[in-house]
């Protein structure tokens, strides 16, 4: 059964259960070219309508999950509104109301070209910096719109301006934080202490950059001064290991590595231990602590290229 032809089925289905709201299907295009195929019922009484992804239940029904229940949980999904979590969507019509919620994040340039075809973006190395509006960040939860060139438009602005305000906005609406494997494990075990924003325990090799929300949080590594004070912290150069679009490894340069080998265990991780829409780059940086530059290493060993 193809995807189009389970998502037909599923709508009959809603609508012989009395579903008696419109309902829509639409293709979305997610992160790193990954089209999914979405439904909603639209909800006159709540401003924002949860999309349920489609692509899962299809797979779960064809390993026999029953398609009844498969309809209850869309159904349930489908009609699911958080009361905790408010959502004003007015302030996202008007850049002047909108523009301290703007934020940006890194994703995959090749992987995504048809989607920078269709939002602002600045190129960063192999990957671009994409721009998106928090809805919302209570509690464990944040609500967001990615940025496209219409919304762009319809406020009369351009990206170097979108640019400008996020990168204010980011590091104050997610901080970043750097926190050694060790700190990591630690906070695994009950009583140790958590994890701490930038740097601890200078003797480690290895250290993860996030933000504090752990989401889209490889956008750290653009964050004015992170790189350079953690050169310093650690009094010397580094790999940088992108592990997915939420975290990168910082790992100190001893001499020992094979730039090469790294390269290749980033990508063996993201083929097998990465989703397919968080993979971030299959490339290995190595930031020059005395130039300030990070060279890049791509998934076929060539020259490097250098970036200040």
């Amino acid at each position: 059964m193809t995807i189009d032809e389970f998502a037909m089925k599923v709508k009959n289905a809603l609508f012989k259960e009395g579903e008696e709201r419109e309902i829509k299907i639409n293709k979305v295009l997610k992160n790193n070219g990954i089209c999914l195929t979405g439904i909603c019922i639209p909800d006159e009484e709540h401003k924002m309508t949860p999309t349920v992804y489609l692509d899962e239940y299809l797979a779960e029904y064809e390993e026999g999950t029953p398609f009844a229940t498969v309809i209850r949980e869309i159904k349930r999904l489908a009609s699911y509104h958080d009361d905790d979590i408010s959502f004003d969507l007015k302030s996202f019509t008007s850049f002047s109301t909108a523009r301290d919620r703007i934020v940006y994040k890194l994703i995959n340039a090749r992987m995504n070209e048809q989607l920078l075809k269709e939002v602002p973006h600045e190129t960063y190395l192999d990957m671009a910096k994409v721009f998106y509006y928090v809805l919302s960040d209570q509690g464990e939860k944040q609500a967001s719109i990615l940025i496209y060139n219409g919304h762009m438009a319809g406020w009369g602005i351009d990206t170097a301006t979108l640019s400008e305000y996020a990168n204010v906005n980011t590091p104050r609406l997610l901080p970043g934080n750097i926190c050694s494997m060790n700190e990591l494990i630690s906070k695994m075990v009950p009583g140790q202490a958590a994890c701490v924003p930038l740097l601890r325990e200078e003797d480690d090799l290895m250290y993860v950059l996030t933000n504090v929300r752990k989401y889209f949080g490889a956008a750290c590594m653009l964050y004015e001064g992170v790189l350079g004070e953690f050169a310093d912290r650690i009094g010397g150069s580094f790999y940088i290991l992108p592990s997915s679009v939420h975290e990168v490894i910082l790992l100190r340069e001893t001499g020992d590595e094979d730039p090469y080998e790294l390269v290749h265990m980033v990508n063996e991780v993201n083929e097998s231990q990465v989703a397919a829409d968080e993979v971030l780059s299959g490339s290995v940086y190595r930031y020059d602590r005395k130039t300030a530059e990070i060279s890049v290493f791509d998934r076929n060993p060539a020259e490097a290229c250098s970036y200040s």
